[in-house]
């Protein structure tokens, strides 16, 4: 295990990173986000906040004087924030290389290729209303007119699936329905055999299981039982019984804390 030695920082000071759903506090923590998500940060970052924070929460008033200049005078943002990480001094050479070949290839890619990048990203990150906004925008008048009809399917296949992990089934239905329309692959059927699956209204699950095809595939059928298994012996379910298993008295606390945490994590999603 490594050990990064931060310098003397004013957490009044800190910056928010709205996209990851963090606070950073010193520029060795920045440049660790940096080096893990670069593309967070090759577009729209660099600013007022930027500046403020050098200055004032990592305490580097020189070096954010020295940005801020070069940044009126119209550098780019990517030399701005390489300068940033050769002085911060926490990334290795490779890493500082990796950095700008990453920054090179965002300065080829159109608004629409950077859109679906960012939001295959965050959608990673289980950040899915941040991706479903980035997904609606390229889907949208404006660059949707430029994709090719399987690149749409794809984006709205995605799509379909940022909101099933919200738990918005119709949402999700119709996405994968007009994805299906286009790809006309099996994997979407099986994917609205899903959401039947997982739909405790009557009414509701019969109308997707129709939407799927009617009768599954057996293989669905045994995927499915699989993830509830998998889901039913996961880390949740043991903190539950944890929770139920201990002093009595001490239940409601643990239990109000573990679903106001949960609350939280889901909140992080949006």
């Amino acid at each position: 295990m490594g050990v990064i030695l931060c310098s003397r920082t004013d957490p009044a000071h800190a910056l928010l990173i709205k996209q990851l759903g963090i606070r950073v506090y010193s520029a060795e923590e920045l440049s660790y986000c940096m080096r893990k998500y670069p593309i967070l940060f090759l577009s729209g970052f660099v600013g007022e906040a930027f500046f403020h924070f050098l200055a004032y929460g990592a305490g580097e008033q020189d070096l954010a004087a020295e940005l801020r200049i070069s940044w009126e005078n119209g550098a780019p943002d990517e030399e701005i924030l390489m300068r940033f990480l050769e002085v911060s001094g926490c990334l290795t050479e490779e890493e500082l290389s990796s950095f700008r070949e990453t920054a090179v290839r965002e300065k080829s890619l159109t608004g629409v290729e950077k859109n679906v990048e960012l939001a295959d990203l965050l959608f990673g990150l289980k950040k899915f209303g941040k991706a479903l906004k980035l997904y609606d925008a390229v889907l949208g008048a404006a660059g949707g007119a430029t994709l090719t009809p399987r690149r749409r399917g794809l984006l709205l296949e995605r799509k379909g699936d940022a909101y099933a992990n919200l738990f918005l089934t119709e949402r999700a239905f119709f996405c994968y329905r007009e994805a299906e329309a286009l790809l006309q692959e099996p994997r979407i059927r099986k994917k609205i055999y899903f959401l039947a699956c997982m739909e405790p209204v009557i009414a509701e699950k019969q109308r997707l299981l129709e939407a799927a095809g009617g009768d599954a595939d057996p293989v669905w059928e045994q995927e499915y039982e699989e993830a509830v298994r998998n889901a039913g012996s996961g880390p949740g379910r043991a903190e539950i019984a944890g929770i139920f298993s201990g002093d009595p008295v001490q239940r409601a606390g643990k239990a109000a804390e573990t679903i106001r945490r949960w609350k939280e994590e889901y909140r992080t999603m949006l």
